[in-house]
């Protein structure tokens, strides 16, 4: 900032100031040394303020991952004009699905337990004001993983009742499942 000049003029004294604001509120008090009228000195409080500059958010993405898997999200390039300390705070439209790690965190983690587009937020403060910006996480369907076949017989004739069963595992907690067996010869059971 360009540096500034004031005069005041008391009295019959003046009174010239020239200085470099800074960030924060400047005070300067002049007291008159004395009076040839013989009344009390008089007292000038002069308050500068500089003002603040609001921070600007930035979101980063869009973003993509799978469902039940970590996604990094990133809000670094948020930024104070002013060079303040910024809090971070990070929300999701869904946070019945979604969840991060640590919401107040530059570069949160956020899980979501099932596939879709979910809107999410940052909303950065420079301790007086404060800016919002958001982005979509697009979380996609991650297929299950099927355990291996167990059969209660190993070899049967054909016609012959057998106990099959399996198991499998989805990263996406909040997904629905069918299970259709295909017997390999045109026909399925579910």
């Amino acid at each position: 900032i360009a540096q500034t000049g004031y005069q005041f003029a008391i009295g019959w004294r003046q009174i010239s100031l020239t200085f470099t604001p800074a960030e924060n509120d400047i005070v300067i008090r002049f007291i008159e040394a004395g009076s040839s009228s013989g009344r009390d000195p008089l007292v000038a409080n002069v308050q500068l303020t500089t003002p603040n500059s609001p921070p600007v958010a930035n979101a980063g993405g869009p973003y993509e991952g799978g469902e039940g898997l970590a996604i990094a999200l990133n809000g670094s390039a948020s930024y104070d004009p002013d060079g303040n300390p910024l809090t971070y705070n990070w929300t999701v439209s869904d946070p019945g699905v979604c969840a991060f790690d640590d919401p107040t965190a530059v570069e949160p983690i956020l899980t979501c337990n099932d596939n879709g587009d979910f809107p999410a937020d940052i909303t950065v403060n420079d301790g007086i004001a404060s800016d919002s910006d958001d982005t979509v996480v697009r979380v996609l369907n991650i297929t299950p993983s099927l355990s291996e076949i167990s059969i209660d017989q190993p070899l049967v004739p054909v016609g012959t009742v057998i106990n099959a069963s399996t198991s499998f595992t989805d990263p996406g907690t909040l997904d629905t499942h069918t299970a259709v067996w295909d017997w390999g010869d045109g026909t399925s059971s579910g």
